[in-house]
C-alpha cells in the first residue's frame, strides 16, 4: 500500500477529524494554562532531574520542595518513581531554569510522537499521523507533561528493527521502556511464548546496561528507595478510581489474594494468546495485561500553590489546593 485514501472515504475521515478536532479543543482549553505554565507531572521528572546528583532522588520531601522552590508550585500527589537512569538523561534539562527546560521538553514530545508515527508503519503513516491527531490519550499526555510518547516512539522503533530482522537492536531499544517499568510486567513472557530469543537477548542487555547506569548515579540502593517511594499513599489518593485490578477488587474480603489470582490470570492469557499467535497480537495483550496488573492507572491529581488558594477546577481537570 502507498498510504493514499479513496476520496470518498478521506471526506469521511476529514469530517471525523474535525468533529474529534473540536471536542479534543474543548478538553485542552481547560488545560490550556497549566499545560503552558508546567503545572503538571513534567514537574516532578524535572525535580528527579535536579535532584540525581544529590543522592536525594527519592526523598518525598525534598522533592516537594525542589518542585516548590523551581516552579512556585507542589503536587501531594508528587513523587520519583522512575528508575534512576532517567533522572539521569533528564539531568541536563535539570540544569536549565524550569521554563526553559519545559519547552525542550514539549518539544522533544512533539518529536517524540513524529518518531512514533515515522516508525509504526511505513505503508499507513497518513492513517497513524491521523489517529495520533484525534487521539484523547495522547493529547492528555501531551498536556500533563507525561514521558509516555517517548515509549510510544521507542516500543515503534523497537518493532520496525524487529521487522527488518535486527532482533538484538530490537531488544536493546525496547529495554528503554522500562521507563515504567510497571507497565510492562507481562511483556517478558510474551517474548518467551513467541520465542524471540534474539529480542530477549537485546532486553536483558540493554537492560543491563540502564541497571548500571541508574546505579551509577543514584547508588546500589535506588531499587528499594524506589519501591519504598512508589508505595507511597499518597501518590494514589483516589485507588478505588484505579483502572485496573487493584481498583476492580479494593475493599472486597481478601483482596490482596484476588489481586494475585487475577493477575495470574492475566499472565496466562498473555502466555496462552501469545503461544502460537501473532506477533502483534501478543503485544497488544501484554500491554493490556500489564496495565492490569500494575498499581497504576489513576486519573486524579491534587495541585498546590504557595500562598494562594482556587476554586476547585471542572470534574476531570486538575485544581490547586493549600
Amino acid at each position: 500500500m502507498n498510504g493514499s485514501i479513496p476520496p470518498r472515504r478521506a471526506v469521511i475521515y476529514g469530517l471525523a477529524v474535525v468533529l474529534s478536532l473540536y471536542v479534543l479543543g474543548r478538553i485542552a482549553s481547560q488545560e490550556i494554562e497549566r499545560f503552558v505554565e508546567g503545572q503538571n507531572d513534567f514537574m516532578a521528572l524535572y525535580a528527579g532531574a535536579r535532584l540525581v546528583t544529590e543522592g536525594d532522588l527519592y526523598n518525598y520531601q525534598q522533592l516537594q520542595q525542589t518542585e516548590l522552590s523551581t516552579t512556585g508550585y507542589v503536587s501531594e500527589a508528587h513523587g520519583y518513581i522512575r528508575p534512576a537512569f532517567v533522572a539521569g538523561a533528564m539531568w541536563p534539562l535539570g540544569q536549565l531554569p524550569y521554563r526553559t527546560a519545559l519547552r525542550v521538553w514539549q518539544a522533544a514530545s512533539l518529536a517524540a510522537l513524529v518518531g512514533f508515527v515515522w516508525f509504526w508503519d511505513p505503508d499507513r503513516r497518513l492513517i497513524t499521523a491521523l489517529a495520533v491527531i484525534v487521539s484523547l490519550p495522547v493529547l492528555l499526555v501531551l498536556l500533563k507533561g507525561q514521558d509516555t510518547l517517548f515509549l510510544l516512539a521507542a516500543g515503534a522503533a523497537s518493532l520496525r528493527l524487529r521487522m527488518a530482522k535486527r532482533p538484538v537492536a530490537a531488544g536493546v531499544v525496547f529495554s528503554l521502556c522500562a521507563a515504567k517499568v510497571h507497565l510492562f510486567l507481562m511483556t517478558p513472557l510474551w517474548l518467551v511464548a513467541q520465542k524471540e530469543w534474539g529480542v530477549l537477548k537485546g532486553l536483558l542487555c540493554g537492560g543491563a546496561a540502564l541497571y548500571a547506569f541508574s546505579t551509577a548515579v543514584a547508588g546500589w540502593s535506588w531499587p528499594a528507595e524506589m519501591w519504598r517511594e512508589a508505595m507511597n499513599p499518597a501518590f494514589t489518593p483516589s485507588p478505588e478510581g484505579m483502572i485496573n485490578l487493584h481498583g476492580a477488587i479494593i475493599g472486597l474480603p481478601l483482596a490482596g489474594l484476588w489481586e494475585l489470582l487475577l493477575a495470574g490470570g492475566a499472565a496466562w492469557a498473555v502466555w496462552r494468546l501469545s503461544n502460537g499467535g501473532t506477533f502483534e497480537v501478543g503485544l497488544a495483550v501484554s500491554l493490556l495485561a500489564g496495565l492490569l496488573a500494575s498499581g497504576s492507572g489513576t486519573p486524579r491529581t491534587v495541585w498546590q500553590r504557595r500562598g494562594t488558594r482556587r476554586p476547585p477546577p471542572p470534574s476531570g481537570a486538575c485544581g490547586f489546593r493549600s
